[in-house]
């Protein structure tokens, strides 16, 4: 709107560091689908660039999730062991029944259960066994919660850099 109705420019406030990254990222997945260089597409000088920028923010992504990883076992660590043990015991206990979409998984800092949930991508074919028709349930991960050491990944990226896998599957019955 701002465009449309000033005739300045609609994107020029927003902080290039904000979308430029991104923008890059995906102008590299996009070129080497097709074989090329982000070079080839935005010219060399431009490419370099571009590629500077993509492995900078890569690098920057992967350093703040070691970071809060390493904070939260760092905090965790701290604590007497009693104290430690209880929080592990309540995690086990609070990840023992979890909705479709959310499975226990053990945390990257403490290695207590967490829940790591996704949005669903596939449902596969039915499959009859056992008195029951059963489906696969395929899910992309993307928010990991510790209920021991409160770690708390918040976007797929964060919960990839973690070192958790992003696909998980689950069974459910049907009818």
């Amino acid at each position: 709107n701002v465009e449309l109705h000033t005739g300045d420019l609609g994107f020029a406030g927003i902080n290039a560091g904000s979308w430029l990254p991104r923008f890059y990222s995906a102008c590299k997945v996009l070129c080497e689908s097709m074989g090329k260089t982000v070079a080839d597409f935005l010219g060399p000088d431009v490419g370099a660039a571009a590629e500077s920028v993509v492995a900078a923010f890569a690098n920057a992504q992967e350093k703040a999730v070691k970071d809060k990883i390493g904070k939260h076992r760092k905090d965790f660590k701290a604590k007497p062991l009693e104290e430690q043990s209880k929080l592990a015991e309540e995690a086990e206990r609070r990840t023992a029944m979890l909705r479709l979409g959310a499975v226990a998984h053990d945390c990257p800092a403490c290695g207590s259960k967490g829940v790591l949930t996704g949005n669903l991508i596939k449902e596969l074919e039915p499959v009859y066994e056992d008195g029951e028709l059963l489906v696969d349930l395929e899910y992309l991960a993307n928010e990991f919660r510790c209920f021991a050491c409160y770690l708390h990944l918040t976007t797929i990226d964060e919960v990839g850099l973690a070192g958790i896998n992003l696909r998980f599957t689950e069974k459910t019955a049907t009818s």
